[in-house]
C-alpha cells in the first residue's frame, strides 16, 4: 500500500499587509528559491497522475 505525501503546511494565498510588505522586499534569488521549494513541496504530494498533469499546465499544454 503505497504511502500518500501530503504537504506540510496548506497554501495560502491570503496577504496581510505585513506579508505584502515582506513580498515586495524579496530579491529575485528569494523569489525563485521560494518557487523551487513551493515545486518540490508539489512534486512530493502529487500522486503520478497529478504529476503530469501539473507539468502539461506549466508547459502550457491544458
Amino acid at each position: 500500500m503505497m504511502k500518500k505525501n501530503k504537504l506540510k503546511e496548506p497554501f495560502s494565498f491570503e496577504l496581510d499587509d505585513k506579508k505584502l510588505k515582506e513580498a515586495q522586499q524579496l530579491t529575485p534569488t528569494e523569489i525563485l528559491r521560494w518557487l523551487a521549494q513551493t515545486n518540490a513541496l508539489l512534486n512530493k504530494a502529487l500522486t503520478p497522475e497529478q504529476k503530469k498533469n501539473w507539468q502539461k499546465i506549466r508547459k502550457g499544454k491544458f
